[in-house]
Formats: structure tokens, sequence, C-alpha cells
């Protein structure tokens, strides 16, 4: 994901500009009214006061533009056709969004696989977000993916969620993982905030859970599942 960031010095382009992101697929924006910097110590701090004449003639207020978006829509918000004057930064109003990510395996193909970084998810009402501690490899059926020896016309697994709709590369597999319990849905019970819990999940660091359907394993006994010390 990007965070755009235009800070619009003619505010009369903002109209234009809202309805260029509508067209190019931007549903969501956030506009803040701003004062720069050298219009503020100019007229509030008197031993810059001198600065006043440097900015007769520009306006004092701006507007700036936040929108989180796909990378994919990176290019299409570089190129809004709008006059050079209208934005302070025009070439280099896009930026990587300061968020948290999860990183997930995939096969891309045979004998392939890689690292990719994805949003991490919300946990919504009754769910859990676990944080991966274990994810257990299969040494043959995993190996099959691995190697192109599997089906490729049928789901990968109908019995894990994750892998319920996917046929062909790049998929993301795994079946055992083991984590603890970072953040609640609505009516999870804070009791499991810090729970270990076991649930069949492809290889990810983050992901979300039904309380309902999770093994929890903070009643069993360390050694039987010889998971490492806290």
């Amino acid at each position: 994901m990007k965070l755009a960031i235009v800070f619009l010095n003619k505010i009369e382009f903002l109209d234009d500009i809202l309805a260029a992101f509508l067209e190019i697929g931007v549903r969501g924006a956030t506009v803040i009214d701003s004062v720069g910097m050298g219009h503020i110590i100019s007229q509030h701090i008197p031993i810059f006061a001198g600065l006043r004449d440097a900015f007769a003639g520009s306006s004092p207020n701006n507007k700036i533009i936040l929108a989180v978006v796909e990378e994919r829509m990176v290019k299409k918000i570089s190129g809004i056709d709008l006059p050079e004057k209208s934005l302070v930064m025009r070439n280099k109003m896009v930026y990587n969004v300061l968020m948290k990510e999860r990183q997930t395996l995939f096969f891309e193909s045979p004998y392939q696989v890689s690292i990719h970084r994805e949003a991490i998810p919300t946990p919504v009402e009754g769910q859990v977000l676990v944080r991966t501690e274990l994810s257990a490899i299969s040494a043959g059926t995993e190996m099959l993916f691995y190697r192109g020896q599997f089906p490729t016309e049928m789901a990968i697994d109908e019995s894990i969620a994750p892998l319920q709709k996917q046929r062909g590369y790049p998929i993301k597999y795994g079946y055992a993982a083991v984590g603890r319990v970072e953040e609640l849905g609505e009516n999870a019970p804070t009791s499991l905030l810090g729970q270990r819990v076991f649930s069949f999940q492809v290889h990810q660091s983050y992901f979300t859970a039904l309380v309902s359907s999770r093994v929890w394993l903070g009643a069993l006994r360390r050694q039987q599942i010889r998971l490492p010390p806290r």
C-alpha cells in the first residue's frame, strides 16, 4: 500500500483533484487545511516580521490531501493533469504507507518460492489476530506443490479456509500454525489476549482466526507439545 500526499497551493483546484481521484478509482481521501511555516513565523514571531513582504500575494492557506491506495494506483495519481503551480509537490507526492504488514510465503512456480508483504487484516466480530510463532512444513503434500506435482483443476484443500479458492500458481500453502493473540475483534473475550493458539493456516506472520474454531494451548503442558520457552 502507498500513501498519496498532495500539497495543494491553489485551493480552487481541490474539486478537480477529488474528481480525478474518483475517476481513477480512489474512493476515499482526507482533506486537511494547512498553513505554511513561513507565514506563521512572519506573522506571529516579531523577529521574522521582515519576511512578510516575501509572502505578499501568496495564499497563506493550503490544502493537504491524503489517500491510502494500492501500489497499482501510484502512476495514475502521479499522472493527474493539473496546472503545475497548483501543487507544491508534484513528483514526490506518493510515499510508502507506514503501516504494519505481514509476510506471506508464496509458491510462485515449481521450485520457486518468495515472500510477499501484505496488509495485516483487522479481526472482525468473533475473531482474533494472531502473531505466528511456528508454522509447520509438510514433508509430503507441501513438497508436491514445491515440485509442481499437484492437480491444478481442484481446490488445494477444502478443509482449510485460506486454501479453498486457490487453484494453480501462485499459491499460498501451509496447514498448521501456532501463535499468540495480539488483537481482539468485537465480542472476543479479553482473557484471550496473549494466549497461545493453534490454527490451520498458511505460512504467514499474522493471521485472523475465529474464536469458536481454534485450539487453545494454554491448558496443555509445554513439554507435551514441544514448544519453545516464552
